[in-house]
């Protein structure tokens, strides 16, 4: 920063030339406050840009949906009459012109009507003649309207039906959680902001808190609130942002607890993983564990969360599926954050209707399970600590995994294009810490204040968070260049 540029900053007098760079020896303290300060400025006013900007975007995209979903005359009357259940005179009604996903005043789709309303019949015949399930509005969909009411055996209708549809693929973000740098106490007015970000890289839903929100260093109440925030801010904003809450603890009653709490705040899902102190004694013991805290929140989907490398359990996530799968019903998919890819195959091969929603965590070897995916047309999704900041890379590679119409070769020529640069990234996080890449990242782009990590993990050194930043614009110079060539 430029002497000029800081005595401009403070509003005092510039120095002459011949004193500009002439300071006494008591001043650069002073000088470093203001350069700080200085920077803090240029941040928030950089954030706030940002954030103008995501609002805009959003602005304009919900008017375009609201313009693509405005109903006729007759689509009106159905959605009318599956408020009322009236199935026979909906099929009446029925055409190939019909528009099932138009809205009315107040943003109800003829789907979301029928099932608060509990009518299961008319919300079958919606869904075979493709009403989508996944749309929102003030962010939830027909099934989050059912749970909010406790309708159970219509929220497990509806759950399945978003699987189908996709609510569950493309990327997901492990989200950091912010504090207070001085008392390390939780904050969450970022989280409107952070959850826009996403929304406008095309994150398809978040992770949180997980791992990377460092959820074990939280109390239950905590983990309340930055549920009750991600939810919010979905809601807030209409986003089109899936909200997977991760509730699993030490205590299996506090683990439920969090999952009914996460069902009344509007989640999409719950996760859980097993405990790491007290670990299960067999697989079926894991499985129960699960069960139990699957239905404290009845009407919700339930993801397994195998974490291996933190849990320290050799169970397979294969094995806990086949059993699992037949005592929770809510039971919707898993996080696989392991790299034991043969596991993954076991796991595809007892699921070959794609019924459920599988998403790799361990993100420099994606390639390796998109074969898995590509064998049975499964929709791929994933959750990737780097999408918080790099997302537009993984959206790609979420698009050229489904491609269908390039050649295998083509493929994976691409995929690993894309591939190398995340696993430059991951060298970073290695050489530091993942934490400490993931807050410096957000820092940088804005979206976040403070970089605080909690204890009993470690704040980054002075010269890890330059050396972060340097390979971070290194890092979104060659997505650039990336994006640009794919």
């Amino acid at each position: 920063l430029q002497i000029s540029h800081v005595h401009a900053y403070i509003q005092i007098p510039r120095p002459s030339s011949a004193q500009a760079h002439v300071f006494p020896s008591n001043k650069p303290l002073f000088l470093e406050k203001v350069i700080k300060m200085s920077h803090n400025q240029a941040n928030m006013r950089k954030r706030k840009t940002n954030v103008e900007k995501m609002d805009e975007k959003l602005s304009k995209d919900n008017a375009e949906k609201r313009q693509k979903t405005i109903p006729s005359e007759i689509d009106m009357k159905v959605i009318k009459y599956a408020a009322k259940g009236m199935t026979k005179d909906i099929k009446a009604l029925f055409s190939s012109s019909l528009s099932l996903n138009g809205v009315d005043s107040s943003g109800y789709t003829a789907l979301m009507r029928a099932a608060e309303n509990n009518h299961i019949e008319a919300v079958e015949f919606l869904l075979s003649k493709g009403a989508d399930p996944t749309i929102r509005n003030q962010g939830k969909t027909a099934r989050i309207l059912a749970a909010l009411k406790g309708l159970t055996s219509m929220a497990k209708i509806l759950m399945k039906a978003e699987v189908k549809s996709g609510l569950f693929s493309g990327m997901f973000a492990p989200t950091m959680t912010e504090f207070e740098e001085k008392t390390q106490d939780l904050l969450v007015q970022n989280t409107p902001a952070y959850a826009k970000h996403l929304v406008s890289t095309d994150v398809r839903g978040v992770f949180a808190p997980g791992t990377s929100g460092e959820s074990m260093t939280l109390s239950e109440d905590e983990r309340r609130k930055s549920t009750e925030a991600w939810c919010n801010a979905r809601d807030d904003k209409n986003l089109p942002l899936a909200i997977i809450a991760q509730v699993g603890c030490e205590s299996i009653s506090a683990a439920c607890a969090l999952a009914a709490h996460a069902e009344k705040a509007g989640a999409d899902a719950v996760a859980c993983m097993i405990p790491t102190f007290f670990k299960p004694a067999s697989v079926e013991h894991a499985v129960q564990f699960c069960a139990k805290v699957a239905s404290a929140a009845p009407c919700t989907p339930f993801f397994f969360y195998q974490f291996p490398v933190i849990t320290n359990s050799t169970m397979k996530a294969s094995d806990w599926f086949r059993k699992a799968k037949e005592v929770i019903p809510t039971l919707s998919g898993l996080k696989f954050t392991s790299t034991d890819i043969i596991d993954y195959g076991y796991l595809c091969e007892q699921d070959p209707k794609n019924e459920y929603a599988f998403l790799p965590g361990y993100e420099p070897s994606y390639t390796a399970f998109v074969p898995y995916h590509n064998a049975t047309g499964r929709r791929f999704g994933a959750v990737a600590l780097q999408c918080n900041f790099l997302n537009p890379i993984f959206s790609k590679f979420c698009k050229i995994a489904e491609d269908d119409k390039l050649s295998n070769h083509e493929k994976f020529k691409q995929l690993e294009k894309l591939q190398g640069l995340i696993r430059s990234v991951a060298n970073v996080l290695g050489r530091t810490t993942a934490l400490g890449v993931l807050k410096t990242a957000m820092a940088k782009l804005g979206v976040v204040k403070s970089t605080e990590i909690r204890l009993p993990n470690r704040n980054m050194a002075k010269e890890e968070v330059k050396l972060i930043n340097t390979e971070l614009d290194v890092a979104f110079k060659k997505q650039k260049e990336l994006l640009g060539t794919l």
